[in-house]
């Protein structure tokens, strides 16, 4: 793989995976590269400002770290409150579903 999709591949899978952390050799099985190489793109990713967490040992690994800051690239205000609008406004969305996308906006 190039190291653009893989690095955002890892942001993506990662950004999914907040409730632990993976290990990089997990990482490296899953993008097809070494635990190295996993090293240094969420080092270039930390780099840029993406808030990962990592952890030494037996339970160790990387995580995202939910940071709301980092909202800010995702949607601007105007945006987020058109979203927000819409969902509460939605009969057909599931309820639960509903919290999970007003919680993360």
């Amino acid at each position: 793989m190039v190291k653009p999709y893989v690095i955002f591949g890892l942001f993506s899978y990662l950004a999914r995976r907040t409730d632990r952390y993976i290990t990089a050799n997990e990482l490296g099985e899953r993008f097809e590269v070494c635990s190295r190489t996993i090293s240094r793109y969420i080092e270039a990713m930390e780099y840029v400002g993406v808030p990962v967490s990592s952890r030494r040992g037996r339970y160790g690994g990387f995580r995202l770290l939910p940071d709301k800051s980092f909202d800010r690239f995702l949607f601007s205000e105007e945006e987020r409150n058109a979203i927000i609008s819409a969902v509460k406004k939605d009969n057909t969305i599931n309820p639960r579903l509903a919290q999970s996308i007003l919680g993360r906006l």
